[in-house]
């Protein structure tokens, strides 16, 4: 759990490829276990560095592993899936998929009354 909060700091501190090499670390970790929250989560955080460094492909690579997970085991974590897949593709300059994945996830979102993802994503 400290390797994916040191990566969520140095994301925050937009050291990138720091916060990719401790998401690497505490992915590793969680792979061996059974949490697929935080595994499916530090897929995700990976994914958004990636999108960061402008390593599509890779981060494409990344956020769809994320999304496997969030379609067996939990939709909140498909709805953020699909919130990146939206910045992904926004990023990208590919509008029509992003708002294909943005009212996919606001979909999901609206469930749960995540109001802070739903803001996100209107944006």
């Amino acid at each position: 759990m400290a390797c994916f909060l040191l990566a969520k700091a140095h994301w925050v501190k937009t050291n990138y490829l720091l916060s990719t090499k401790y998401g690497y670390h505490a992915l590793r970790i969680f792979e061996q276990t059974a949490d697929t929250l935080e595994w499916g989560s530090t897929l995700l955080a990976i994914g958004r560095n990636l999108i960061d460094l402008r390593d599509f492909e890779q981060a494409e690579g990344i956020i769809h592993r994320a999304g496997l997970l969030g379609r067996d085991f939990s939709d909140s974590l498909l709805a953020e899936t699909y919130r990146e897949h939206s910045l992904l593709h926004q990023q990208k300059a590919e509008y029509d998929s992003a708002m294909f994945y943005a009212e996919r996830g606001l979909e999901l979102f609206s469930k749960y009354n995540d109001t802070l993802s739903i803001s996100i994503l209107y944006s």
